[in-house]
């Protein structure tokens, strides 16, 4: 491109060989020079940005909307209801782990050159960071629980038309605030899609942890899902 350029310049008339060629050859050094100089600084824009968060968020609400909601039309049998439970759980598992490593990886990057005032990323994020790692471990925990109730409550009537329980169910439900995913490309939709169809083994309750050694055992699906991260 740069020997055609030198060409059509010469061509044209706008200078001499040696000219031209001189200068595209600075030219070049110095857009080389400016792209190794950009590649160092790290993405504080994107450590600093919300966006990662902002959709993983309304994921989360939409794991929470589907727990509520099984638990309430509890038209399938228990035990088909626990497996699609299963599988809630382990959707919003790997969505919640894989989207906070991402933003949280972005945030790190964005700190490398935190000392320079110009390219400090804000405290405000870390904190949002945090609180979402413990937001998602809550919603497993939901989940986790939803779990146990028809465990050990085979048989029963639960939530039934009309009882406190059910409405103060149905208000939450109403309440919750979730932004349409008409494409159907969100990580909640493709990760329940690829649960769906694996039949997902029922998770690790906090009780059934065993502590090795002063921490929890991998095996554990407890908070300390996302603790790796942290």
């Amino acid at each position: 491109m740069t020997s055609g350029l030198v060409i059509l310049d010469v061509y044209w008339g706008l200078g001499g060989e040696n000219d031209i060629t001189a200068n595209r050859i600075a030219s070049n050094c110095v857009g080389i020079a400016m792209a190794l100089f950009m590649a160092t600084i790290p993405p504080g824009i994107y450590g600093n940005c919300p966006y990662n968060l902002k959709h993983l968020l309304e994921d989360k609400k939409r794991f929470f909307r589907d727990c509520l909601q099984l638990m309430l039309d509890n038209a399938d049998s228990d035990k088909d209801t626990i497996q699609k439970l299963n599988n809630l759980h382990a959707a919003a598992r790997a969505t919640f782990i894989d989207g906070y490593k991402e933003a949280n990886d972005n945030f790190n990057d964005a700190k490398i050159l935190q000392n320079l005032f110009i390219l400090k990323p804000s405290e405000e994020m870390k904190q949002s960071l945090d609180t979402f790692a413990i937001l998602g471990s809550s919603v497993l925990s939901v989940i986790r629980f939803a779990i146990v109730l028809l465990e050990n409550s085979a048989g029963e009537e639960r939530f039934t038309e009309g009882s406190e329980a059910r409405k103060a169910l149905q208000t939450i439900l109403d309440a919750l605030d979730i932004e349409d995913d008409t494409s159907n490309i969100s990580s909640y939709y493709l990760h329940l899609i690829a649960a769906e169809k694996k039949n997902n083994k029922r998770p690790v309750m906090l009780a059934e942890c065993q502590k090795k050694n002063g921490t929890w055992s991998s095996c554990c699906a407890c908070p300390c899902d996302l603790c790796s991260h942290l």
